[in-house]
């Protein structure tokens, strides 16, 4: 039986198609997350939501808390 031997030219091969898998994987990662921001762009644009601090009956106990703990 012969012995199977991997060549330097195998090795940059398999490195190649290892390093384009996961630049293909951190593309699809990116474009998941820019999806996301632009769905709360869009959100943000089309007026004030229930999360925004302001609309929240503590906002201004808050906001006096954290100055008065300066």
């Amino acid at each position: 039986m012969s012995e199977i031997q991997i060549t330097p030219e195998d090795m940059n091969a398999l490195i190649q198609v290892d390093e384009l898998t996961r630049i293909k994987v951190h593309n699809k990662a990116l474009q998941r997350r820019v999806a996301e921001l632009e769905a709360e762009n869009t959100e943000l644009k089309a007026g004030p939501s229930t999360n925004n601090k302001k609309d929240t009956p503590n906002y201004k106990l808050v906001k006096k808390t954290a100055v008065g703990a300066d």
